[in-house]
């Protein structure tokens, strides 16, 4: 008689309430989930043994997630790494992926999300970390780069830094002068992402005046003010699914900026 092996998860995250949540997202998954609440703990089981996939939170309470991602990198092991953090720094977004991890998800994480991307890992024959740099020809082959033209080595930064952020879900913030290609770049990360067949919409924050730019953005019902004679569905709705790039989102009114920071947490 044989028994059935499941793949061994690694779930390292100090959270009890949200280890519990992954618990119970995964408990009909056909894996072998082995909790840890210290990054220490995983080091040591990381010594034992080499599981399939490593679910890890990067605010441990002994160390910096980030140091198991080394260590795994480090000694080569053959395991996909999904990065859970409540850090919505692009900063951490980028320093992450340059080691090469599988997947960066930001918490709160539904389950649906969390159970698709550890399937595609563990669907993944070549699970050991990524370098997404081997994806990327030489500096000196790029010349041109969707809308973007340049082969100097700042554009060759913002080349990798693009490919890279475009494999994650994340809300991305980009800053820059006027004229420095803000919207070539949101282009760019929509096309390179997993959302380009779905909708790319530009809402300019500029150019609608602060009593429309709500209506616009979230839409309306019915008589919800005078001289709206029909319910109209927001900008946010239609790119619902592709990518919403809100352009000179500075000059949007401070109140609306406080109602968009909580519809993208």
């Amino acid at each position: 008689m044989t028994t059935e092996r499941h793949p061994t998860v690694l779930l390292v995250e100090d959270d009890i309430v949200a280890a519990e949540c992954y618990k119970n997202y995964l408990e009909k998954e056909p894996i072998n989930l082995i909790p840890v609440n210290t990054g220490k703990a995983a080091l040591l089981h990381l010594q034992q043994a080499i599981p399939a996939a490593i679910l890890l939170d990067l605010g441990l309470p002994d160390m910096d997630g980030i140091e198991i991602i080394k260590y795994v990198k480090q000694h080569r092991l053959s395991c996909a790494i999904i990065v859970i953090t409540a850090e919505h720094s692009i900063d951490v977004v980028v320093k992450t992926m340059r080691y090469g991890i599988f997947n960066f998800l930001e918490k709160p994480v539904q389950t649906d999300q969390l159970i698709t991307t550890l399937r595609q890992a563990l669907s993944n024959k070549n699970s050991y970390p990524v370098d997404f740099k081997q994806f990327i020809p030489p500096p000196e082959k790029i010349q041109q780069y969707h809308q973007f033209i340049g082969a100097s080595p700042p554009m060759q930064e913002i080349y990798q830094i693009i490919e890279k952020i475009a494999k994650c879900d994340v809300t991305v913030f980009i800053t820059g002068e006027t004229g420095t290609g803000k919207e070539l770049c949101a282009d760019a990360i929509h096309q390179q992402s997993l959302r380009r067949d779905k909708p790319y919409i530009v809402f300019d924050c500029a150019t609608i005046s602060h009593d429309l730019m709500e209506s616009q953005l979230f839409g309306h019902v019915k008589s919800a003010f005078t001289g709206a004679d029909k319910a109209r569905k927001g900008t946010a709705l239609s790119a619902n699914g592709g990518t919403l790039f809100l352009d000179e989102i500075g000059e949007m009114d401070l109140e609306l900026q406080k109602k968009l920071l909580r519809f993208v947490e």
